[in-house]
């Protein structure tokens, strides 16, 4: 088998860490508020009810932005296309 007709293995390539960096990029092009709220509910752990009080927003706020983005990456990321 020629190198050329190898699957691409090893250190090289690695589809985990690929798609954690794809969604990166999605993640990067939301809007600043959606990413907010995602950062500090996923990245911070933080409640619903935090988020609100960190943000000063009301937490049905916080429920649409995080709803939009989650909403926003599933598409993204099932359809593999771009928004």
């Amino acid at each position: 088998m020629a190198a050329s007709d190898r699957p691409i293995e090893g250190p090289a390539f690695n589809p985990e860490l690929m798609q954690r960096h794809n969604m990166q990029l999605h993640i990067m092009q939301l809007p600043a508020r959606q990413r907010q709220v995602m950062a500090l509910k996923y990245g911070m752990g933080l409640s619903l009810r935090e988020i609100a009080t960190e943000l000063g927003i009301d937490i049905s706020t916080v429920r649409v932005h995080l709803g939009r983005a989650l909403g926003t990456l599933v598409c993204v990321t099932h359809l593999g296309t771009d928004r």
